[in-house]
């Protein structure tokens, strides 16, 4: 049953920023695979057992950049290039009134730029 709700392109940009738990990609490829998206690395994905399979490190890195490739998404994304996408779809969230723009503004200066990059006073 297809769902009008998975965006592969949204949850690698998540995943390439930090924000999408490695634990959570065989249940990501069982609904890509549910969506129609096909492939032997979402196959290998779909798989695994979660946390137990990944933490016995059956998990190679290049199966995940080929999971994504398999949904059509140009993966690896580097994270300064997802931090912008992130940073973008926020915006104009709040922009369509999704959010507040101070709240929305607070959430790019702390959790995608971070402290280590702050302005001098």
């Amino acid at each position: 049953m297809k769902t009008g709700d998975f965006n592969p392109f949204k949850l690698a940009t998540l995943y390439y920023f930090g924000d999408l738990q490695y634990w959570k990609l065989p249940e990501l490829a069982i609904d890509a695979l549910v969506n129609g998206y096909d492939g032997v690395a979402l196959r290998k994905l779909a798989g695994l057992k979660g946390r137990k399979d990944i933490a016995e490190g059956n998990l190679p890195g290049e199966t995940i950049d080929l999971a994504f490739q398999e949904m059509g998404v140009a993966a690896p994304i580097p994270k300064a290039e997802a931090a912008l996408i992130l940073a973008t779809e926020a915006v104009k969230d709040a922009i369509d009134g999704g959010g507040n723009v101070f709240d929305v503004a607070t959430h790019i200066r702390i959790h995608l730029c971070g402290f280590e990059n702050s302005m001098p006073e």
